[in-house]
C-alpha cells in the first residue's frame, strides 16, 4: 500500500451526493456483515443537511472507511436519536454542556478488506482536526466498548452521569456503547504527542499531503477538505 496514495475526503453531505452515497453504501455493507441491520436504523436524510460533514477514505478509487460530523442544527444529533428510549433528557443535556456550539463525531465505519490498518483512528485525528479548523468547541461521540479508544486516546472524558456510569446496552443488550465528551477541541490533551501534534497540522491545513508516521508508517496520504 505505501507506494499507492491514498485520498481522504471531507465534504458537506449535499455538497457531493456520489460520495454521501459512498459512504452510506459502505456503512451499510459493514452493518450486514455483523447482522447489524435489523437493529440499527439507517437513513439517507442526513444527506441534505449542510450541518453534516462526510469523511471517506479511498484506496485506488475504492472507499475504505467513513466517518460523518453532525453540527447542531433544527434536527437532533445522532446519538439522541438512538438513545431517544434509554435516556430522557439527552438533547436538553447535551445543549446545557455544550451550549450553542457543539458537534458530534460517530458514523464510524471500516472495510473487513482493511481492517487492521487503522483507519477509523486516521478519520478520528482529521475529524477533530476538521472541528477545530471550524471553531467548534465541544464534541460528543458515542463510542461501543471496542471503539472507545477513539476518543479516550484524544482527550475525551466519559460521561459517567448518564447510563450506567455511562454505559448504555446498545445497540442490544449483549453490547455496550457509552457517550464520551471532549470539552474543548481548541484545547485537546491527547495521550500521545503524536495525535496531538497531527491534529494540530490537520487543523491548520485540512487540505494537504502528509506522511502517516504512526498507524501507517511512511504511508502518504491526501486530504481534501471542501468546507
Amino acid at each position: 500500500m505505501q507506494n499507492d496514495e491514498i485520498e481522504i475526503f471531507a465534504h458537506w453531505a449535499p455538497s457531493d451526493l456520489q460520495k454521501s452515497f459512498d459512504y452510506y453504501n459502505g456503512r451499510e455493507e459493514v452493518l450486514a456483515s455483523y447482522g447489524f441491520t435489523s437493529v440499527v436504523k439507517s437513513d439517507t436524510t442526513w444527506m441534505q443537511s449542510n450541518k453534516v460533514l462526510v469523511l471517506t477514505a479511498y484506496y485506488k478509487n475504492e472507499i475504505i472507511a467513513g466517518m460523518k460530523v453532525h453540527l447542531t442544527g433544527t434536527d437532533p444529533l445522532p446519538l439522541v436519536v438512538s438513545l431517544k428510549d434509554k435516556c430522557d433528557g439527552l438533547h436538553s443535556f447535551l445543549e446545557k454542556v455544550g451550549g450553542n456550539n457543539y458537534a458530534e463525531i460517530g458514523g464510524v465505519w471500516n472495510s473487513k478488506k482493511f481492517a487492521g490498518l487503522s483507519f477509523p483512528h486516521i478519520l478520528a485525528r482529521y475529524s477533530l482536526g476538521l472541528c477545530k479548523y471550524l471553531k467548534l468547541k465541544t464534541v460528543f461521540t458515542f463510542n461501543a466498548s471496542y471503539t472507545y479508544k477513539l476518543s479516550k486516546n484524544y482527550g475525551a472524558v466519559l460521561l459517567e452521569s448518564l447510563g450506567n456510569n455511562g454505559w448504555f446496552d446498545y445497540p442490544t443488550p449483549k453490547y455496550k456503547a457509552a457517550i464520551w465528551m471532549f470539552p474543548n477541541v481548541q484545547e485537546l490533551m491527547c495521550i500521545y504527542k503524536e495525535d496531538q501534534i497531527k491534529i494540530e497540522e490537520l487543523s491548520i491545513n485540512p487540505s494537504a499531503i502528509f506522511v502517516e508516521e504512526k498507524e501507517l508508517p511512511n504511508q502518504m496520504i491526501n486530504y481534501h477538505a471542501t468546507i
